[in-house]
């Protein structure tokens, strides 16, 4: 539309409406997205243009008190993949403890992912970087370990208060504190200084005035794990988890699940561990208090003498309403954490964000993925991998009954991949698919080990 024919836009920069002299017509898709970076040191990201056009992403260096520090301009061209640390496209402001950055991106169809790490790569763990609608004024904070950061991001222009309120395992209050958060700040908040005697049985509930990107970074220097801000659980849903890993794999593994209720009834669900190929391998009934939290050390729960692996579902939640998470890691050594959000909702179509397969620098890396059908019917799924200029270099087909999960290295799935560092991979499924799915990135002495969640892709 010409410019002076235009009367009003409407609803700011998601969903909305332009009407001209002519008539009006809605805005079908968002004509842009805003995504969040918790912090700009320590970290790297990735963020992928599916869009058909070039893609301008305007990444923005700002401090703590919302100030804007600087900025850089990205061109991505379609289908490419921008990968990189913060110091290297802002400059050294970068590295200060107290900047964090948001991504303006000018098409719709860019999705990007964080991880968690310093320049050795001592630790490393990540996930999706949120979407500016996945800002909640309402969320959970399940998991207490170690030294427990809760970065809160308030990204409107106008202040936002939020309560703080540390629970425990039984539902009691143990602290209340409220925050101010002035508009496009951060605050990096140690979850040990919200109340007294803060410790693993406790987690942290989130109320704003207006909504909040959330995410929490713990463990110590050498195992870190994140998770992003939870919403409330719904009742009666069946939530998973993709992966668990429990016993000696070459590693021994320890995988923790971390239920917490944000309703008002006490929840008895049972948790099952289901294996790759959908049968039942073991399961327990538990109960989470009122407001309250479980933690589930599944090896011993679940009574599994041996390695085992597979997935879970938690059933039978009722009217309660259940959030949580599992954490995976190195049981013996403590080298490695990692952290999964569960999930109740599954997706057709998905984008995994970035891709570490071979070796450089004398240390091999690989990627691994996750693919479970929560269906009640066969699916039919497309791996792609992309390399960071947007070209295919690599395809697999799966066939993937109800119930089914398959899990493997992207070296296993697409040999011809010998060396691939950036790019990402895309999952396609006939339309009403319901998959959840989730990628692996670690190095061949397992050092490190990292699980970051899939980035959903809107439906055709």
């Amino acid at each position: 539309l010409a410019a002076d024919s235009i009367i009003t836009v409407g609803a700011g920069t998601s969903l909305g409406v332009v009407s001209s002299q002519q008539g009006m017509a809605g805005v079908r898709r968002r004509p842009f997205g805003v995504v969040h970076f918790p912090r700009s040191s320590a970290i790297s990201f990735s963020v992928v243009n599916l869009a058909a056009v070039d893609a301008l992403a305007q990444l923005e260096l700002y401090g703590d008190d919302g100030k804007l520090v600087t900025a850089a301009p990205v061109t991505l061209g379609p289908g490419a993949q921008y990968a990189r640390y913060f110091t290297d496209v802002l400059g050294p402001e970068a590295a200060a403890a107290d900047r964090w950055v948001r991504g303006f991106l000018s098409v719709g169809e860019a999705y990007g992912l964080w991880l968690v790490n310093d320049a050795g790569l001592n630790y490393l763990d990540g996930t999706r970087a949120p979407d500016v609608r996945e800002a909640y004024s309402e969320q959970v904070v399940p998991v207490v370990a170690g030294t427990t950061e809760l970065v809160l991001i308030n990204p409107h222009k106008a202040a936002a208060a939020a309560t703080l309120t540390v629970r425990g395992g039984d539902g009691t209050v143990k602290g209340t504190v409220a925050r101010r958060l002035e508009g496009r700040t951060r605050q990096v908040i140690d979850v040990g200084t919200l109340a007294r005697a803060v410790g693993s049985g406790d987690w942290v509930e989130v109320r704003s005035d207006r909504g909040l990107a959330g995410v929490e970074i713990f463990g110590d220097g050498m195992a870190k794990g994140c998770l992003g801000g939870l919403p409330p659980g719904q009742p009666n849903q069946v939530l998973y988890s993709p992966h668990v890993a429990v016993g000696d794999f070459g590693v021994v593994y320890r995988t923790e699940l971390t239920l917490v209720n944000t309703g008002e009834y006490e929840a008895a669900p049972r948790v099952v561990l289901v294996g790759d190929g959908g049968t039942t391998v073991a399961s327990v009934d538990v109960v989470v208090p009122a407001r309250g939290k479980t933690v589930v050390d599944l090896g011993p729960a679940l009574g599994l003498g041996g390695a085992a692996t597979g997935y879970l579902r938690i059933e039978g939640i009722g009217p309660a309403r259940l959030a949580g998470s599992v954490t995976f890691g190195d049981a013996a050594g403590g080298r490695f954490v990692s952290c999964l959000p569960l999930l109740a909702e599954g997706w057709s179509d998905y984008l995994l964000g970035h891709i570490a397969n071979g070796e450089i620098g004398g240390i091999g890396f690989f990627t691994g993925l996750a693919v479970l059908n929560v269906d009640w019917s066969a699916r039919t799924v497309t791996v792609r991998a992309f390399d960071q200029a947007g070209v295919q270099r690599g395809e697999a087909v799966l066939e993937l009954q109800p119930n089914q999960r398959v899990v493997n290295l992207l070296s296993g799935l697409m040999p011809e991949l010998t060396s691939l560092f950036g790019g990402y991979l895309t999952i396609d499924a006939p339309p009403g698919s319901r998959l959840l799915v989730f990628e692996l990135f670690g190095d061949g002495a397992l050092n490190f080990l990292s699980a970051v969640p899939a980035a959903p892709l809107p439906s055709e």
